[in-house]
């Protein structure tokens, strides 16, 4: 197992994971749902009424659009993978309610789940 391998286990391990359904589910009880991946692979297609903030800048953008740290966070990329890291991020800035979407933006088009 390669040392990014036991890094990802272990954060699953910490990092709650939830399924495309419940992401759904929880974004329209107010949840927010944020984008890290790539410009243009958001300006592709996204998820609908989620907001873009790319990995490279997650952790100097993220007070521009969230301030309460109790606010529900979900973290999706394209497969599961650099959402869970930006999760980690988010948890070690303080923000208490924070999920990652496993599957990714992938799984929720397979989901058939909004887009924009």
């Amino acid at each position: 197992m390669t040392k990014c391998e036991q890094r990802i286990t272990e954060l699953k391990d910490i990092i709650p994971e939830i399924s495309v359904t419940e992401a759904h589910e929880m974004q329209q009880a107010n949840a927010i749902i944020i984008d890290v991946r790539t410009l243009e692979e958001h300006n592709e297609k996204h998820i609908k009424n989620c907001i873009h903030l790319g990995r490279d800048f997650l952790e100097f953008k993220i007070e521009k659009h969230i301030l309460n740290p109790d606010q529900v966070i979900i973290a999706a990329c394209g497969g599961g993978l650099r959402s869970l890291f930006a999760a980690e991020s988010l948890t070690k800035l303080g923000y208490n309610k924070v999920y990652n979407m496993a599957g990714g933006f992938r799984a929720w088009e397979v989901a058939k789940l909004p887009t924009e």
